[in-house]
């Protein structure tokens, strides 16, 4: 994983550093300059709060990620590699676009995730294609450095080699750089470990050390002590290989001289004893020896801390775990019990309905049947036997028996039957005509001729269940309604019901069928 390390190096030069705004540039580079996480973590968790562009926290985001990935928490890291992403596609910015995604292409090839690291930076190189060349150059160093560090991670060193030399060869044509430019030369020196670590896998040792020489060339033009350290290291491995172990120790020396970290340097002093003892120079083995003793012993001691601190994170991380399981286990269940319980009333509910409209359509259906004499021919019968109290006159019964023959011949179903229209069908004028309806039904002349209409076709669904299969804008054209609404409403007024639940209930009720 050392190549890691490089990029990140290598992409705090690349990182943020076409931002357009000023002030945000300016905080962008002093965060750059940072080198702790926790004090990177602390100065940029605020600046998601003030009012920045989205670019500018997709960027601010992405710092978070990779302070996170240098604290060893990669869930956290994770977490702000996605919000960087959101802020990103938010932001009309194609460069910040295309670098997030590089970005966190990167991320994911630090955390071994390659198949997602790779489909990153597809994308990414997408972004590229409507950007500006210098940033399209950009862009695509990064893409191309990450790439081949996936594929050399992976032993794929054939690709690994081709990637990197294509991004040799970008660097060599970037013309915005020169051989003393040190970030051209941190890109030749990371891009050449690369190759020769891939032909070292391939074993051709030769090639290997042509490509590191020239990568040691380009870091000590403007040194850096983490890339001349993997060359040298590198370099020392490719010689002792070929069988050149004076070579190889002078390369182990090298890399002793820039101050490796504690790791590197155990592993130094072991290599340099095993070479000293081929060498047949027993007193400095010895030395080397005891050098590696002495190293090996801080590290154990380093690790067991390490160790410890890492045991009870994982035990903390366990009870939080298990914890969380059961708070969602405990809100499962409690959506269990509402649900439950929600259930079991639209239960009550829905029964309490069903036998509340069945209660109508019986007290309904009762009626209907008990409708015989009509209520116009009961109110001719009242008249013409003289019980009613209201004025009695031939002129009145001729109207009723006119009505009662208009009701059963069912002219009401006419759509176009109005008050003016009956009373010239009866040789009557419309007031009188009006009067009379009020007077007997206690309605007015829509009401009367709506009911006859409902009346009629509930007694065509109760006694023909053919009707029950038919739609309701057909029973209402069938009973004289000019609207499938006007019917449904007084529908539903007459009966206490729908007409889709009386149809229903019709067919459900056997002693009709």
């Amino acid at each position: 994983m050392k190549n890691y390390f490089l990029l990140f190096l290598l992409f705090i030069f690349l990182g943020n550093a076409q931002l357009s705004n000023k002030k945000e540039d300016s905080i962008i580079n002093k965060l750059n300059s940072l080198k702790n996480p926790d004090e990177k973590i602390s100065l940029t968790l605020p600046l998601l709060k003030e009012n920045h562009s989205e670019s500018f926290k997709a960027y601010a985001c992405d710092f978070l990620a990779n302070s996170y990935i240098e604290k060893g928490d990669k869930k956290t890291a994770v977490s702000y590699m996605i919000k960087a992403q959101d802020f990103a596609n938010r932001s009309s910015d194609l460069f910040c676009k295309a670098i997030i995604a590089s970005n966190t292409g990167e991320l994911y090839g630090r955390m071994a995730l390659y198949s997602e690291a790779e489909e990153y930076l597809i994308q990414a190189q997408k972004y590229t294609e409507n950007l500006s060349p210098p940033q399209k150059r950009d862009i695509t160093y990064r893409i191309y450095a990450t790439l081949g560090n996936i594929y050399l991670e992976n032993n794929q060193f054939d690709k690994a080699i081709k990637v990197h030399k294509k991004f040799l060869r970008l660097v060599d044509t970037g013309k915005i750089y020169n051989k003393r430019n040190k970030e051209c030369n941190n890109l030749v020196a990371f891009s050449c470990d690369a190759i020769g670590t891939a032909y070292n896998g391939k074993k051709m040792f030769d090639s290997a050390k042509f490509y590191l020489n020239k990568g040691v060339e380009a870091s000590m033009i403007a040194p850096n002590q983490r890339y001349i350290n993997y060359l040298h290291h590198s370099l020392a491995e490719t010689e002792k290989n070929l069988g050149n172990y004076s070579q190889a120790l002078n390369h182990y020396k090298m890399v002793l001289t820039f101050f490796p970290p504690v790791e590197m340097k155990s592993e130094v002093f072991e290599s340099m004893r095993d070479l000293y003892l081929k060498l047949q120079d027993t007193k400095n083995a010895g030395i080397y020896a005891d050098s590696a003793r002495h190293y090996k012993q801080l590290i154990s001691t380093q690790n067991k801390k390490g160790l410890d601190t890492a045991v009870n994170k994982i035990k903390k991380d366990k009870i939080a775990i298990i914890t969380e399981k059961e708070n969602k286990i405990s809100n499962l269940l409690y959506l269990l019990l509402i649900f439950g319980i929600l259930l079991i009333i639209s239960t009550f509910w829905y029964f309490f309905k069903l036998k509340k409209q069945k209660k109508l359509y019986q007290e309904y259906v009762k009626q209907l049947h008990t409708q015989h004499p009509t209520q116009t021919e009961v109110i001719i019968e009242g008249l013409s036997t003289g019980t009613q109290t209201l004025i009695n006159t031939q002129l009145e019964l001729d109207i009723l028996e006119k009505l009662n023959g208009f009701e059963n011949e069912e002219m009401f179903r006419d759509k176009d039957m109005s008050l003016p229209k009956l009373a010239s069908h009866l040789n009557t004028n419309s007031n009188y005509l009006s009067r009379i309806i009020n007077q007997h039904y206690n309605k007015n002349f829509n009401s009367y001729i709506n009911e006859l209409r409902i009346n009629y076709i509930t007694k065509k669904i109760i006694e023909n269940p053919t009707y029950r299969n038919y739609k309701i804008s057909f029973l209402a054209e069938d009973s004289g309604f000019v609207s499938h609404s006007a019917f449904s409403t007084k529908f539903k007024e007459v009966t206490g019901l729908s007409p889709s639940q009386f149809l229903l209930l019709s067919s459900s009720d056997k002693r009709m069928t």
